[in-house]
C-alpha cells in the first residue's frame, strides 16, 4: 500500500512540476520568431521581433547588462526597412535556490532602429521609463502568491529595491560603478552586484571584523560595543540599529532593521542588478549601438 501512495505522490508531484515550467514557459514565450538582430560589436543586446497567434508583430529587446529584465513593445516596419519598437513593458523572472519572483511593470519609450549600408543603427526617440507593476508572482518554498496577493507582494518588492538602488547610486559612502558585470561573480567585464552591494548594505551577513580586516566597511566607521537596544532580529541575523542610523535614509531603516530588504536581496538579486544598471544601459551602451540581422 505504501509502494502505491508513494507512486502516486511522486507522479503528481512530477505533473506539477511539468505544469508549472509549462506555465512559464507560456507567459514568456511568443507563438513565432520572425526576424532577430544583434549588437554588431559586442553582441550585449538582441532585439527580436515575434508574431503572436493574431498575427500581430512585437519586439523583445534583451542584453547581459539588465538581465534579466525583457523590454516588450509594438513592432512597426515601413518600406526604407526602418523599424520603430514602441516599448509598453518590461518582463523579468528572477530565481533563487528556495522560489523565484516574477513580474511585468507598464514601461514607456521610443527606440528607431535606422536601416543603413552596415545594418540598422539604434535612435532612441524617447528615453525609457518604468511605471506600475500590472503582474506579479512570488514561490517561497511551497507557498505560493498568485493573482492580487501576488501582484501586491511583487509591487512591494520593485518599490523597496528601487528605493535602494537610487540609494545606492546617490550616497556618498561607498563608491560603485557605473554598471555591473555579473549578480554574483566578479569578472573581467565588471564587478558583481553580491560583492560590491552585500559589504555595505548587510555587513552583518558577512561579520564586521572580516569587513573592517580588509577595509570594507564604509570609511572612519567604529564598531560599537554590543548593546541590548542596539540590536534588531529579523530573517535569522542580529542588525545593529546604530549603523542603519548612520548610513541609510529614514525610508530604508526599518526595511533593514526588520531584515526585509535582506531578503529581497537574498531572494531577488537579479533584480537589483537589472534596476541598477538599466539606465546605463540604455543611455551608453544601447545609445552607441548598431544591429546586424542574423535571421
Amino acid at each position: 500500500m505504501k509502494s502505491i501512495f508513494f507512486t502516486i505522490f511522486v507522479t503528481l508531484l512530477f505533473v506539477s512540476i511539468i505544469a508549472g515550467c509549462t506555465t512559464l514557459k507560456a507567459k514568456y514565450d511568443s507563438e513565432t520568431t520572425y526576424k532577430i538582430f544583434k549588437d554588431s560589436k559586442k553582441s550585449e543586446s538582441i532585439f527580436k521581433v515575434k508574431i503572436d497567434k493574431k498575427g500581430n508583430k512585437y519586439g523583445e529587446l534583451r542584453s547581459q547588462l539588465i538581465s534579466p529584465g525583457v523590454i516588450i513593445g509594438e513592432v512597426i516596419e515601413d518600406q526604407t526597412d526602418d523599424i520603430i519598437f514602441n516599448i509598453n513593458s518590461i518582463k523579468y523572472l528572477s530565481n533563487w535556490p528556495n522560489g523565484w519572483t516574477q513580474g511585468e511593470s507598464e514601461a514607456s519609450g521610443i527606440i528607431v532602429l535606422n536601416k543603413d549600408e552596415n545594418g540598422w543603427k539604434v535612435n532612441i526617440k524617447e528615453n525609457f521609463e518604468i511605471w506600475e507593476v500590472i503582474k506579479g508572482e512570488i514561490r517561497y518554498n511551497d507557498n505560493y502568491y498568485r493573482r492580487e496577493s501576488g501582484l501586491k507582494k511583487v509591487k512591494n518588492r520593485m518599490k523597496r529595491i528601487n528605493a535602494a538602488v537610487e540609494f545606492l547610486k546617490n550616497q556618498d559612502f561607498v563608491e560603485y560603478p557605473e554598471f555591473f558585470g555579473h549578480v554574483k561573480f566578479n569578472t573581467a567585464y565588471g564587478k558583481s552586484v553580491k560583492k560590491a552591494i552585500q559589504p555595505f548594505l548587510f555587513p552583518e551577513t558577512i561579520g564586521f571584523g572580516k569587513l573592517k580586516s580588509k577595509n570594507q566597511l564604509p570609511v572612519n566607521y567604529q564598531i560599537p560595543l554590543k548593546q541590548k537596544d542596539d540590536l534588531a532580529i529579523g530573517a535569522g541575523f542580529i542588525w545593529r540599529k546604530s549603523y542603519t542610523d548612520a548610513f541609510f535614509p529614514d525610508y530604508l531603516r526599518e526595511l533593514r532593521n526588520t531584515g526585509t530588504l535582506w531578503r529581497d536581496f537574498e531572494e531577488a538579486m537579479h533584480l537589483f542588478y537589472m534596476l541598477f544598471n538599466i539606465d546605463y544601459y540604455f543611455k551608453t551602451v544601447l545609445q552607441d549601438a548598431s544591429f546586424i540581422k542574423s535571421k
